[in-house]
């Protein structure tokens, strides 16, 4: 994940997924899906001002849900968006 203070109210996440990922598209627009929904439920509690862009890299494909959602909580706890979750 990277990211840049913005000088706005509002924190905005990109997603960038490529072919190494997963070759098929359908499965990287399943882990889309899946970023999407953590992030949204996340983003109330995201310090605001800041644009991220979170790269996948490959074997995310294979996480479920929870544990996707547990890897991400945890980076943003490392890097002092989010609060203790």
């Amino acid at each position: 994940m990277k990211g840049v203070k913005n000088g706005l109210d509002v924190t905005r996440v990109g997603f960038a997924i490529g072919v190494k990922v997963a070759k098929r598209a359908v499965v990287r627009n399943l882990l889309k899906r899946r970023l999407r929904e953590i992030f949204r439920k996340l983003l109330p509690t995201v310090a605001p001002g800041y644009d991220l862009v979170v790269m996948a890299r490959p074997g995310s494909t294979e996480l479920e849900f929870d544990e996707l959602k547990a890897v991400v909580s945890g980076l943003m706890v490392k890097t002092g968006l989010v609060g203790r979750l």
